[in-house]
């Protein structure tokens, strides 16, 4: 079994996404309905995308924007907007 992040599998020789990526399956979506049922937001991000930051204050500006995206804060009060 190979961790999240590694291959892109759960089970060896099983993919976790639909070939075009778009689809989480199995164990791994399992495991996102599970975090979301206990109140959860997971923030979905492209392994690519993260990885092509360069450096923290663009790293930083990219987690802002997909935060926001969400309807979701930043910083010290960081939160739902109400």
């Amino acid at each position: 079994m190979s961790l999240p992040g590694q291959g892109g599998t759960g089970v060896v020789g099983t993919p976790a996404f639909l070939p075009d990526g778009s689809v989480l399956l199995g164990w791994m979506a399992l495991r996102e309905w599970h975090l979301g049922l206990m109140g959860y937001q997971l923030l979905p991000l492209s392994f690519q995308e993260l990885e092509s930051q360069r450096g923290l204050p663009q790293l930083k500006s990219y987690l802002k924007q997909k935060l926001q995206a969400l309807g979701l804060r930043w910083g010290p009060k960081a939160g739902v907007r109400g």
